[in-house]
């Protein structure tokens, strides 16, 4: 009985060790390094970018209605070539405004630095504050032309009556 009992216990400090080195070296591997960044700092940070995050989640989804509202407007300019000037010039005007809002949308995105990139490359705090800031009035501007396009393509719509 004594050899069972002395063998368990070997088998059972062997797994414990065992683990503990394991468990050791997976600490070393995945703890992060040693942030340029204060808490403070990085708590700015990601409060100026979920405020950008923000802005671009409450637009986002008006592209939908920005690209059926062009679509309407190119299908009425194509069936109806007898359109009168004026209202063949409204719905150029507010077509092409629509498309440039939306363009202005998908270029921002494309064109926004993700906070981690900015991050690992060690950009200095105020730089990247700085950056957020204006990225911040970049996607508000881009937020009113949106806003503003698809007020004008509403009204256009219930002006010369059209349906969907």
């Amino acid at each position: 009985m004594k050899v069972p009992l002395l063998l368990l216990t070997v088998a059972a400090g062997i797994m414990l060790h065992a683990c503990g080195t394991k468990s050791e070296e997976k600490t070393s591997e995945t703890a992060p390094a040693k942030s340029p960044y204060t808490q403070e700092q990085l708590l700015l940070q990601d409060s100026l970018w979920t405020g950008i995050m923000a802005v671009h989640d409450s637009v986002m989804p008006k592209t939908s209605e920005i690209n059926r509202l062009s679509q309407r407007f190119k299908k009425e300019l194509k069936e109806n070539p007898k359109l009168d000037v004026a209202t063949k010039s409204q719905l150029i005007t507010v077509l092409e405004f629509l498309e440039q809002s939306d363009a202005s949308m998908f270029d921002w995105m494309n064109n926004l630095k993700q906070i981690n990139n900015l991050r690992k490359a060690e950009m200095p705090h105020e730089e990247i504050v700085s950056y957020l800031l204006q990225e911040k009035a970049a996607i508000i501007t881009v937020r009113d032309a949106m806003l503003t396009s698809l007020d004008a393509g509403r009204k256009l719509m219930e002006q010369h009556k059209m349906k969907w």
